[in-house]
């Protein structure tokens, strides 16, 4: 039987700290227009936080507008008005390479919305991804880059935080739903604020690789013991969340980072890059190329049983269909779900970044994509820049089981992605890649 009084005070508590946080948000949201360098890193952290959280449960093909959906909108639509009025800090360098093709992918991301099933959804989409995009090259031009770098990296340590506590206090919110025979019931898996166990993982595993190799000076601006704490909360979430894609992302990005302070410099990281960006172009034809290796001629010597081959076979195979211009951006999530009963599951991506782009935005979205990131690769290449190196590494190696950067409404790898764009705008600074004390190799 429910408690009216202590649901009324439940109410009351919420209404207030709602308002207060409004009025909180109200004051940065001004200091940041005036440009305080506080409120505007501040604004970013809450922009990030408040893209990520996901406070109610719904089935994922729902795309209704509700409340929480009002809010994430407004606040897509006041970080893209204060990165306008910032837009001749930045606009030169969007003229130039690599930013002239993310323009072109964008553009063509906006047009192949149009004919999506639900254009409406996927219109907002892009938007979020255009906004953030611009946001981040206002910031990025405006302050420090690892004052930019680490907000954001607060911004993953607070989700992390507030999802360990509703793991416990709202396990219906916190923990993932799993089939146990034939009913769904809760399971031990975290998936928090976020939605998902694999968002959860990939959101904390952003924050624990920028924490670890910015370590020096996140330690000099954000203190010793705030360091430790984002460390072991984004650690413990990680593991809670038990996506072994995350887990397996964090070691390769830090084992990268290892190949970049090698004598070779990142030329190593490049070739172990760019030989990733060959597997996934390669993916469609993945049957040929298990022929070709196998010693009988049948590909099922090579390949396993993993659920992402029936899920990778029909996104092939329906992107096939409309092989240049795609089902339109962020379709997936209304498309795949109709081939269930060959999957045996209901996935709303293609779970691989390339086969999400080649099946929403078409053969033409992916050349455009390579090329765009194939030279910002080059860029950092060039430059020396081994922060950006570890942020499209981040990209890529989660987009080798994951839909990555563009599978719709942007997200932690959308972030990343950015984050290494805009540190190309100026030569970022040299960050000092260090591991925290204990970590360090003999």
């Amino acid at each position: 039987m429910s408690d009216p009084l202590g649901e009324l005070l439940l109410f009351g508590a919420a209404t207030t700290g709602g308002m207060l946080i409004a009025l909180l948000l109200t004051y940065v949201a001004f200091n940041s227009l005036s440009g305080s360098r506080a409120a505007s890193l501040g604004v970013c952290a809450a922009g990030v936080f408040i893209l990520e959280s996901v406070f109610r449960v719904r089935e994922y093909g729902d795309k209704s507008v509700d409340l929480q959906i009002m809010v994430k909108v407004v606040s897509w639509l006041f970080i893209f008005g204060l990165a306008l009025t910032r837009l001749p800090r930045y606009v030169v360098p969007m003229l130039s390479l690599p930013h002239a093709l993310w323009v072109l992918f964008f553009g063509w991301a906006l047009y192949t919305a149009s004919y999506s099933p639900n254009p409406t959804y996927s219109l907002a989409a892009v938007f979020s991804v255009v906004a953030f995009y611009l946001y981040f090259l206002a910031l990025l031009s405006e302050y420090d880059d690892i004052d930019v770098v680490l907000s954001v990296a607060v911004a993953t340590a607070a989700l992390a935080l507030c999802s360990l506590i509703v793991y416990v206090a709202v396990p219906q919110l916190g923990r993932m739903s799993e089939l146990q025979g034939s009913v769904y019931a809760l399971g031990t898996r975290l998936s928090g604020i976020s939605g998902t166990p694999n968002a959860m993982g990939e959101i904390v595993a952003f924050g624990l690789v920028v924490l670890i190799l910015c370590w020096r000076d996140a330690r000099e601006r954000l203190g010793l013991t705030a360091c430790l704490s984002f460390v072991l909360v984004l650690g413990l979430a990680l593991v809670m969340s038990y996506s072994r894609t995350s887990i397996a992302l964090v070691l390769a990005v830090l084992g990268l980072k290892r190949m970049v302070r090698t004598r070779y410099l990142p030329w190593v990281a490049f070739g172990v890059l760019f030989g990733i960006v060959v597997i996934l172009l390669l993916i469609p034809y993945r049957e040929q190329v298990m022929i070709a290796l196998s010693r009988s001629g049948d590909a099922a010597e090579i390949e396993t049983a993993s659920a992402r081959l029936q899920i990778w076979d029909t996104a092939i195979k329906l992107a096939e269909t409309k092989f240049w211009t795609g089902w339109g951006y962020g379709s997936s999530v209304f498309i795949l779900p109709h081939y269930s009963s060959y999957m045996k599951e209901t996935p709303p991506h293609a779970h691989n970044i390339l086969l999400q782009i080649w099946l929403t935005m078409g053969a033409t979205g992916v050349i455009v994509f390579a090329a765009a990131f194939l030279a910002q690769l080059f860029q950092a290449i060039v430059w020396r820049d081994a922060l950006s190196l570890a942020l499209l590494g981040f990209v890529i190696i989660n987009g080798l089981m994951e839909p990555g950067a563009f599978v719709g409404i942007a997200g932690m790898s959308t972030i990343a992605l950015i984050i290494a764009i805009g540190r190309s705008c100026r030569r970022p600074s040299v960050v000092r890649l260090t591991y925290p004390a204990g970590m360090k190799a003999g």
